[in-house]
């Protein structure tokens, strides 16, 4: 279980730099909502299944 959860604190670190470097060279906040819901869905979808099925264990 720790294994999965620090491997989504990299994940959420690598998308939310990659984010913030394309708000400071000029996306739109319009785009920006657009690239937080299409990478966070599958992103909260891949915690949810991590957390119920717990492959670790």
């Amino acid at each position: 279980m720790g294994i999965s959860i620090f491997g989504a604190i990299i994940i959420v670190v690598f998308i939310a730099s990659l984010l913030i470097s394309a708000l400071y060279l000029g996306a739109t906040i319009f785009g920006a909502i657009i690239m937080v819901v299409f990478i966070g869905s599958p992103l909260i979808s891949a915690l949810y299944l991590a957390i119920t099925k717990k492959p670790g264990f």
